[in-house]
C-alpha cells in the first residue's frame, strides 16, 4: 500500500498519510511521497481544494522512531547528508502548502505531534476531533523545532504562547487547540470525515482565484516563510552533528536525558495518551528498550543539575 494516498472528486484533491499501523508517524519514503503529491496538487488546475487527513484513528505522530535509529547508526558525515536530504524535502513541502493558491484543508483525530503539528500549522483551515491531542514533541529531544514551526507556530498563538508549548512540550487537546487558534472547530470524533467533507466542498464549489489572491494577501503580511526554514535547518543540522539526535529524550520527571525507547518520540504515561505499551504490530529498533538502569548516554545534551519537574 502506498505511504501516501492520492484521489481526486468533484475538484477536491484529497491526501492521505496511509501509515495508521504507525499512527501516520513520517519515514523518509513517505516525506517523499509527500512531497510529490503537495506538488502535483498545487499544479492541478482541477483541484480546487486540497484536504489533507490521515488514515486509522491518527492524523500524524511526527517522525518514525525507524528513520532516527538509521540516521543515528551512519556515520557524522553522511548523517547530516542524509538529514539535509530529509530537511530539503520536507520544507519545501510545507511552503507549497502554505504559498499554493488554493484552500488547504486538514481533518485532524488523534496524535498530531512534531512534524504533524507543522502539517496543520502549514494549512488554511483545521477541524479536530474532540479526540485530537496536539504537542510540538521536540524539546523531549533535546532539539528545536523544526518543520518551520518556530515561526508558524508563533504567528498562529503569539510569542508566548509558541514558548510555553515548544519550551515546555506539553500535550494539549482539541478544545485548547481551538482556544489558541490553531484550529478552526472541534467536532465529534465521528462527524469529522462527513464535517471535513462539506467543508471541502463548500470552498470547490468557490471562486479559487478569489481564494487564491487572499491566501497571498494573508501570506505578505507573514513575510517570507522560506527564510525562518533556512534558519531552523541550520539550526537543526548543528544540532545533529553534535549528537542532540543521537538516542535521548528529556525525562520531565527526573530532568535527566535518557535513552529513548523504540516508541520515540513519547515517554508512557506522560507524552502520549493511546499507549503505554508498544503496539504489537510495531518492530523495536535494535537495542531499544534500553535494560532497566541504563546510564544517561555520554552523548546526551550537557545538564549539570536535574530540574524540578512541571507542576
Amino acid at each position: 500500500m502506498p505511504s501516501v494516498i492520492v484521489q481526486r472528486r468533484e475538484g477536491v484533491f484529497e491526501l492521505t498519510l496511509n501509515r495508521p499501523e504507525v499512527l501516520n508517524a513520517v519515514n523518509r519514503e513517505t516525506i517523499a511521497a509527500l512531497a510529490a503529491a503537495v506538488a502535483e496538487a498545487a499544479e492541478d488546475r482541477a483541484a480546487r481544494v486540497v484536504l489533507l487527513r490521515g488514515a486509522g484513528t491518527h492524523f500524524c505522530a511526527g517522525g518514525d522512531i525507524t528513520m532516527f535509529a538509521e540516521l543515528i547508526r551512519l556515520e557524522p558525515a553522511e548523517r547530516q547528508k542524509a538529514l539535509y536530504r530529509i530537511v530539503d524535502t520536507l520544507h519545501p513541502l510545507l511552503v507549497r502548502l502554505r504559498h499554493m493558491p488554493k484552500p488547504v484543508v486538514a481533518a485532524v483525530q488523534g496524535a498530531a505531534a512534531g512534524f504533524g503539528l507543522s502539517l496543520v500549522l502549514a494549512t488554511d483551515l483545521a477541524l479536530a476531533a474532540e479526540d485530537a491531542v496536539f504537542t510540538s514533541g521536540y524539546i523531549h529531544l533535546g532539539t528545536s523545532p523544526d518543520g518551520g514551526m518556530t515561526a508558524t507556530l508563533a504567528r498562529a498563538v503569539g510569542l508566548k504562547h509558541a514558548a510555553e508549548l515548544m519550551l515546555l512540550g506539553d500535550r494539549f487537546d482539541a478544545k485548547r487547540a481551538l482556544e489558541l487558534g490553531l484550529v478552526n472547530r472541534v467536532v465529534p470524533a465521528d462527524a469529522l470525515v462527513a464535517e471535513a467533507n462539506v467543508l471541502a466542498r463548500r470552498l470547490a464549489a468557490g471562486p479559487t482565484h478569489a481564494y487564491g489572491r487572499t491566501k497571498a494577501l494573508l501570506q505578505a503580511t507573514l513575510g517570507d516563510m522560506r527564510r525562518c526554514f533556512r534558519a531552523g535547518r541550520a539550526v537543526l543540522i548543528a544540532l545533529v552533528g553534535a549528537g542532540a539526535l543521537s538516542g535521548c529524550y528529556y525525562d520531565v520527571y527526573t530532568g535527566y536525558w535518557r535513552p529513548y525507547p523504540w516508541y520515540y518520540p513519547y515517554p508512557p504515561g506522560y507524552a502520549y495518551p493511546y499507549y503505554a505499551y508498544p503496539p504489537p504490530s510495531v518492530n523495536p529498533a535494535p537495542g531499544y528498550p534500553p535494560p532497566p538502569g541504563a546510564a544517561t548516554p555520554p552523548n546526551a545534551p550537557v545538564q549539570r543539575a536535574p530540574l524540578p519537574p512541571p507542576s
